[in-house]
């Protein structure tokens, strides 16, 4: 486990400079770069003190998410399928992107791998985000976790 990189990636997708996250976690930008650089190891309050800015809990920080490995024909494979099939695949007409129809979507796609729980939450996680900002951008269509009735 590589804390010090884990809060500077965070750092940088949410952003912020040294200073800003030092200034938002009332520490030194000192105390950012010793940290990032594994020059000290922050406390557990410190870690949820900066999980909390960059909008992860202490659990992702301690022990983050696996990044998939994958090789040539996997990468082709996953290609093939492409968000066009995610997209086909979900009932947007009613705004139905629920953790168990992706689950049923992976499970129709012939992966050459198998997917762990912990990683179809992370790629469902990561799949919903991308698809938010794609369809937002489009102006195409908007859906959220918290729609507000009228």
């Amino acid at each position: 486990m590589d804390i010090g990189k884990e809060i500077k990636e965070l750092r940088k997708k949410n952003g912020l400079s040294q200073t800003e996250l030092a200034q938002k976690c009332n520490l030194s930008k000192n105390a950012i770069w010793n940290y990032e650089n594994n020059k000290r190891t922050p406390s557990i309050l410190t870690i949820k003190k900066i999980g909390e800015v960059l909008g992860v809990d202490l659990g992702y920080l301690l022990n983050p998410p696996p990044l998939l490995k994958l090789d040539q024909e996997d990468i082709k494979n996953i290609k093939t399928a492409g968000f066009g099939t995610i997209i086909d695949t979900l009932d947007f007409d009613n705004k139905d992107l629920s953790l168990p129809k992706f689950v049923e979507f992976l499970a129709a796609s012939s992966f050459p791998f198998d997917i762990d729980d912990s990683e179809i939450k992370f790629i469902y996680d990561r799949t919903i985000s991308f698809l938010e900002y794609e369809f937002f951008k489009l102006g195409y269509i908007k859906f959220s976790t918290d729609e507000i009735d009228d």
